[in-house]
């Protein structure tokens, strides 16, 4: 029996992805220990869409983890 191992974020090439599933991808990959690919997603997945406010709640909370708080409010209030 052949077992197959898949995640989200293998298959994210298959599937056209919207700001808010590149900045999901980007918060997991900041997680993971990937900072730059991360936040680089999460700040694509902004352009792509400047009125989400899911976009910007990834983005304050990257921002909260690296305690600058400044930014992080600001991303708060877009």
């Amino acid at each position: 029996m052949e077992v197959w191992h898949c995640s989200a974020i293998d298959l994210s090439y298959v599937f056209n992805l919207s700001a808010e599933t590149l900045c999901m991808k980007g918060l997991v990959l900041t997680h993971m220990g990937q900072r730059e690919e991360g936040l680089e997603l999460v700040k694509k997945g902004i352009r792509l869409d400047l009125t989400s406010h899911i976009c910007w709640h990834v983005f304050g909370l990257i921002q909260k983890g690296e305690k600058n708080y400044e930014e992080a409010l600001k991303s708060y209030t877009q």
